[in-house]
């Protein structure tokens, strides 16, 4: 006798086996292609504890990616009653570009579900079997869920006590001309801005490669 009841039914959207891969139109880099990196290194801003750092830059044919690194001064004593680092969803980034347009960190990076078991053709290859699901456009976004502009998304990190790094994705690459990184930490830092070539981020994009034939 088991000790166990018979599995619960899978959910109808809930594919029964893996689904083939395909590459994702806009939520992160396709895992089949060689990002290229960019020698862009920005320091946004420093005290006398903390510095905030625009680093580890890498073009996609879609997008790119980058790290916002909070560094602490490792000669400062540790505050035991207080954190040793600031929170990295602390740190705000954002995005100005060369033709006006904007994106930002706080600006949702998910489009709104309309129901239980909805699933948008940027998540159906990767988790339902039963094809793209359309629904009506939501502002920033198409009627099948993927962003209309720029989109910026985290990619999760991590450090240790005097240095972290959260990661992010650009959706969509800048266009030619000057870009503005806008950040703050609240609390550490007041908001800057730092102007930087975008171009080099266009033309390491054109060298990126997708190492595989696609089905």
């Amino acid at each position: 006798m088991s000790f166990f009841g018979p599995p619960p039914e899978r959910p109808p959207w809930m594919p029964s086996e893996p689904p083939k891969w395909g590459p994702p139109l806009w939520d992160r880099p396709a895992e089949d292609t060689l990002g290229v990196s960019v020698a862009m290194t920005l320091l946004l801003a420093t005290s006398d504890e903390l510095a905030l750092v625009f680093d580890d830059v890498r073009a996609y044919p879609n997008g790119f990616t980058f790290g916002l690194v909070t560094m602490r001064n490792p000669n400062l004593p540790l505050e035991m009653d207080r954190p040793r680092m600031p929170f990295q969803h602390m740190a705000r980034v954002g995005l100005e570009f060369a033709d006006g347009t904007t994106v930002s960190s706080e600006q949702p990076g998910f489009p709104p579900m309309p129901g239980p078991g909805f699933v948008g053709r940027s998540s159906a290859i990767a988790i339902s079997a039963v094809g793209p699901v359309t629904a009506p456009a939501s502002p920033g976004f198409d009627a099948e869920g993927v962003p209309t502009g720029h989109s910026l998304r985290p990619q999760g990190g991590g450090g240790s006590q005097h240095h972290q790094t959260m990661g992010f994705w650009c959706f969509r690459l800048p266009p030619p001309g000057t870009m503005t990184v806008h950040a703050d930490v609240p609390g550490h830092f007041d908001e800057v801005a730092v102007e930087v070539d975008a171009n080099p981020i266009i033309e390491a994009a054109g060298a990126s490669m997708i190492l595989w034939d696609r089905p």
